[in-house]
């Protein structure tokens, strides 16, 4: 008998709002398709593992978009900018229109990034309906704008001008194309 199984059950549905408050940077993993097309999914969550060595890890919900970028590839982890939210929109449904790419030293990647991680495959775990890749970082690219944070969806907590606030350093979807 497991010390758990007293437990009440968890509102699976009360469970995800609550999860949607927890504000996270939007995050969209990409790699060449096996048709040597650009693809990706976005990330539920991404963050910091390790410095030595340098490890990242990003959170996908399992899916087949999720299964198109997991392999032995070296991947892209783009942190958006707020003005690719729509793009991240695009994304959620599953469509690359309109999104711009760049080559990376042959991975693909978003034009217009916070941040870009270019990554090794490190490993791969189980997260029940999530699969947490983990990646060796081999560079990375800082730009200037401001970060699209999630939070009950897109761009929440904009101010009057559409403009996000500054996020707190340590902020870090089912969704893919």
């Amino acid at each position: 008998m497991s010390p758990h199984s007293a437990l009440p059950a968890i509102d699976a549905q009360g469970l995800m709002e609550a999860f949607a408050g927890w504000g996270s940077a939007a995050t969209v993993v990409t790699v060449n398709g096996a048709d040597g097309m650009p693809c990706g999914v976005g990330a539920s969550a991404a963050g910091p593992v390790s410095q030595d060595p340098p490890l990242i890890h990003v959170t996908l919900w399992r899916s087949p978009a999720a299964r198109r970028v997991l392999g032995n590839s070296t991947f892209a982890v783009n942190v958006l900018s707020q003005v690719q939210a729509e793009g991240a929109r695009r994304i959620a449904r599953g469509s690359a229109s309109g999104l711009v790419w760049r080559n990376d030293g042959g991975v693909p990647v978003l034009s217009g990034n916070t941040a870009t991680i270019v990554c090794a495959p490190w490993n791969v775990y189980d997260g029940g309906d999530h699969v947490l890749l983990v990646g060796e970082v081999l560079k990375y690219n800082l730009g200037a704008a401001r970060p699209l944070v999630l939070g009950y969806g897109l761009q929440s907590g904009t101010d009057e001008g559409g403009l996000q606030p500054m996020p707190v350093l340590w902020s870090w979807g089912r969704s893919g194309l």
